[in-house]
């Protein structure tokens, strides 16, 4: 008997279930909302207003996104109390960009991204905010070290309330999507270690590390947005709205436009 294999946290393809949902229809419409949540951003950079955003962190980190809140997270009416979600606070436009789709957002409250008092719409904070967004979010991620410390604290509260009686929290899980910024933080590193002293194992917590950003090579999450590279104003002859952005280093025309499903 060999003690040794090559699965770490994973199984063989083989022993795979099959998939719950429909793969083309989640690829395609995974496809609108990074597209939407690229536009919004490179709107909210137009001239007079140059907030910008992040656009690569939702970009990696959007299938994680889609499988989890299609067939993992459990809602607040699951008998079992639900799951807590700790989103990446610089994807939050993915998030933005999703409830376009479903129809909670206008293209006008996505023309406000980061413009709260400012935009044409409702005000979308930048990052995850409950207080301005309570609606939208539960938990605040941003600045980085927070969602991994809240994550893991949360993790805790939930196991002490169930080891001791007070409430069943067997089947409420954590999510903390964690990305390269997040783990640069000391603090995120050093208390998941210190998670494991007391506890060997803690059933409650799901950690999800993002991958890195595929759309700019070398560039960290917290620099993937286009005031970190200021493009200019002005794109070259021949250079269309489609091959705009902080790739190319053109700006795109505030008359690109959002994508949404005609269909149901």
């Amino acid at each position: 008997m060999s003690l040794n294999t090559p699965y770490v946290n994973t199984i063989h393809a083989d022993d795979e279930p099959e998939f719950p949902g429909n793969e083309e229809i989640e690829r395609r419409y995974r496809g609108w909302i990074r597209w939407n949540a690229a536009v919004m951003v490179t709107r909210a950079q137009a001239a007079g207003k140059g907030v910008g955003g992040h656009i690569s962190s939702y970009a990696s980190v959007a299938t994680l996104y889609e499988v989890g809140l299609n067939h993992f997270f459990r809602g607040k009416d699951h008998p079992g109390g639900g799951d807590q979600v700790y989103f990446q606070g610089h994807a939050a436009p993915g998030v933005y960009a999703r409830g376009y789709v479903e129809g909670r957002f206008s293209e006008n409250d996505l023309d406000s991204f980061r413009q709260e008092k400012s935009g044409p719409g409702r005000g979308m904070s930048s990052y995850p905010h409950p207080r301005l967004m309570p609606d939208v979010w539960e938990f605040p991620t941003v600045s980085m070290g927070l969602g991994p410390a809240s994550a893991i604290y949360q993790a805790w509260t939930n196991r002490y309330m169930h080891l001791r009686g007070i409430k069943d929290t067997s089947q409420q899980h954590v999510w903390a999507f964690l990305g390269d910024g997040e783990m640069d933080e000391p603090e995120s590193r050093g208390m998941l270690q210190a998670r494991g002293a007391p506890e060997p194992r803690q059933p409650h917590l799901r950690g999800e590390l993002q991958p890195a950003a595929p759309r700019r090579p070398r560039a960290r999450q917290r620099q993937d947005h286009p005031g970190a590279s200021r493009p200019s104003s002005a794109a070259p002859a021949g250079t269309s709205s489609r091959s705009c952005g902080v790739a190319t280093g053109t700006r795109c025309s505030p008359a690109t436009r959002m994508a949404r499903s005609s269909t149901s």
